[in-house]
């Protein structure tokens, strides 16, 4: 169950609530403090599940809840700090439902992701995450978020979208292993394939 109230949100599993966001004073101008894995830890504890099912979890219920009303996921975002922001996409399947733990994704090493940043004007990052933000007409936006759905759901990976002033900000991460693996780049190739199909982006 989720509930959202005037200055609390909370993300209930079988056997308690868990508060994942609270703001006292409930002025939505300021986010409150707190950390994504002091949430996971809560929403794992009343059914002794590790913070990676933990995030499955929330995230399954936030993209349930928010599926059908936009406003609500902004207003929520809102509230929460950055870190946050991956409770927002869709979940990738628990790797015990997916494959062999042997079979799990393989993180690209420190000399793996530059070489492949290289290869990929536009995009910035780590070992960690990769991201592009793309500059984009008002109209065009929703079109590419239509593309890179479509794609997603053909590579069974999916993004961490968010819309910027003049565009949208793509994040790809491998989020069983928290780290870039080949599956990212994968996801990212079909991102810019996405930027050029619809025309008029360019990277800032």
């Amino acid at each position: 169950m989720v509930e959202v109230a005037e200055d609390v949100v909370t993300v209930g599993q079988a056997g308690g609530d868990v508060v994942a966001v609270v703001s006292g004073s409930g002025d939505r101008g300021e986010k409150p403090a707190g950390r994504l894995s002091d949430l996971l830890a809560e929403v794992a504890k009343p059914a002794g599940g590790t913070p990676e099912q933990a995030l499955f979890l929330a995230q399954t219920v936030v993209s349930r809840v928010t599926a059908d009303d936009i406003s609500l996921m902004a207003d929520l975002r809102s509230c929460l700090p950055d870190e946050f922001g991956t409770l927002f996409t869709e979940p990738d399947p628990l790797p015990e439902r997916s494959s062999r733990a042997t079979d799990a994704p393989r993180p690209l090493s420190d000399a793996e992701v530059p070489a492949a940043l290289r290869q990929r004007p536009g995009w910035t990052g780590d070992t960690h995450e990769l991201s592009r933000t793309v500059a984009l007409p008002v109209d065009r936006v929703q079109l590419l978020l239509t593309q890179v759905e479509r794609a997603a759901d053909e590579l069974g990976h999916r993004p961490l979208t968010q819309q910027t002033g003049d565009g949208v900000r793509f994040t790809v991460q491998t989020r069983s292993v928290q780290a870039v693996t080949p599956l990212d780049l994968d996801l990212a190739d079909r991102i810019d394939d996405a930027v050029m199909a619809v025309g008029g982006g360019s990277a800032t």
